[in-house]
């Protein structure tokens, strides 16, 4: 069972380095799952007046923290397969949904990607297991340039079966 739960978080935190990538690449530079990079750089922006680049990373930082926050609130009970099942297939639905907005909606994306890693935060996290989920995590940040590059959206659909593949195992 243990390395069952291993292979979840590194999986999830390959998947969220994945969602990292697309955020900066695709979304004006703006983070999903690194909010100090957010909290940074809406600083300078409003500091320099730009008050929608500030906006933005803003946005990110208050969807990470509701995200994470109602992730706590339902993870206060231990939960088995069904519980990662659900959360799965509910990445799955609002990574569809990412892809599917116009581009016009980029703050929305970015809420949305951002309550996402939120959500998967707590998982990721590097406890028991040390500092390696967050080795693969820059591993998902490296990886998910090379395909977001090559692949575009598509890269949704390899985080998708990434964030599933600890239900079903």
């Amino acid at each position: 069972m243990m390395k069952k739960k291993r292979l979840g978080i590194l999986l999830s935190a390959l998947a969220a380095g994945m969602i990292e990538a697309f955020s900066i690449m695709r979304l004006h530079g703006v983070f999903s799952c690194i909010q100090i990079g957010n909290i940074l750089l809406g600083a300078v922006a409003l500091a320099n007046g730009r008050w929608a680049a500030a906006g933005n990373h803003l946005l990110s930082v208050a969807g990470f923290l509701v995200g994470s926050v109602l992730c706590g609130l339902l993870s206060a009970k231990p939960h088995g397969r069904r519980w990662l099942l659900g959360k799965g297939i509910l990445t799955a639905a609002v990574l569809i949904f990412v892809v599917l907005l116009p581009e016009n909606m980029d703050s929305v994306a970015v809420c949305l990607l951002a309550l996402l890693c939120g959500s998967w935060f707590p998982d990721i996290s590097p406890r028991e297991d040390g500092c390696v989920p967050v080795i693969v995590f820059g591993v998902g940040v490296l990886l998910g340039a090379i395909l977001v590059s090559c692949l575009g959206e598509l890269v949704f659909a390899i985080c998708a079966a990434l964030f599933l593949a600890p239900a079903v195992l």
